[in-house]
């Protein structure tokens, strides 16, 4: 029997993941000038452009990977998908907005 616990991660894990997933390309497409994440800087959030997030949710879109490592099987991510980064960033936006 699974733990539930292990076969379901937290949903703030997941979200964590998200933003990382997001600074990390801000960093890749030189939106953001930093080194790595740990030198990213908040204040960058603040100048962030609708139209990097809208940028961001394309790429997403357009994004795929490997089903299985044993399958050469590739996916399109789904556009629920999309939107789940699209809410967990919409969230990120309304605690910033929230801490000031």
């Amino acid at each position: 029997m699974t733990n539930w616990m292990f076969a379901h991660p937290s949903p703030y894990l997941i979200m964590s993941e998200m933003f990382k997933n997001f600074f990390e390309w801000l960093i890749a497409e030189k939106i953001v000038d930093c080194e790595s994440l740990r030198s990213f800087p908040v204040q960058a959030l603040e100048i962030l452009s609708l139209a990097d997030a809208n940028n961001y949710f394309k790429f997403l879109g357009r994004k795929k990977y490997r089903v299985s490592k044993k399958e050469d099987e590739i996916k399109q991510i789904d556009v629920k998908t999309v939107n789940r980064h699209k809410s967990s960033l919409r969230s990120l936006s309304m605690f910033c907005v929230s801490a000031q």
